[in-house]
């Protein structure tokens, strides 16, 4: 992972994954342990994901197009920071699911664990925002200098301006999520 993506992601990761966290001792005795339970299901973890990727997408998405040379870098920043506070709730609830998610490793098999499991999640959050922009982008990413154009950086930011990647607007993408934040009262 380069320096620039492994900055951006770092700086992501410690709003989404890492607030909030809350340490515990070890209670589980030894044997199999499943992270997942009827309160916090593997679906919850995928939801999740989704969120905090999509989060990351659009981070990315935003400074890749910085490079491109007409005002559209500018706008499309502007979007994903509207579009940040209009997620607000859902990125809440993702980070606060994930942390959930850490804190049951943690106090089943202790804070080792619970760190890898959180490097497992911020590995693969940032890996699936990377490769949907070098898709998006024709190549470009925050490895590279490549300059995306103007076009494609304008059609995300209308995207994005729509609301057209709003959960609000997307419920398949939350199914499970949108429970646990009703359960946990996050609105």
């Amino acid at each position: 992972m380069s320096k620039q993506i492994f900055h951006a992601v770092f700086t992501t990761a410690s709003a989404l994954f890492l607030a909030g966290c809350v340490a515990t001792a070890p209670t589980a005795p030894p044997g199999k342990f499943d992270r997942f339970s009827s309160d916090l299901p593997q679906l919850l973890e995928t939801d999740a994901l989704t969120v905090l990727t999509l989060g990351m997408t659009n981070e990315f998405s935003a400074k890749v197009c910085m490079r491109a040379p007409s005002p559209v870098g500018a706008a499309l920043s502007y979007q994903v920071d509207e579009w940040k506070q209009r997620n607000a709730r859902f990125t809440r609830g993702a980070s606060g699911a994930i942390n959930e998610i850490a804190s049951r490793i943690e106090g089943a098999q202790g804070a080792s664990a619970k760190q890898s499991y959180m490097n497992q999640m911020l590995l693969t959050t940032a890996g699936k925002a990377n490769s949907t922009i070098v898709r998006k982008f024709d190549g470009a990413n925050l490895d590279n200098t490549k300059v995306p154009t103007a076009k494609v950086c304008s059609e995300v930011s209308e995207y994005l301006r729509a609301g057209a990647a709003d959960f609000s607007r997307t419920p398949e993408y939350i199914r499970e999520l949108s429970k646990y934040m009703g359960r946990r009262g996050i609105f």
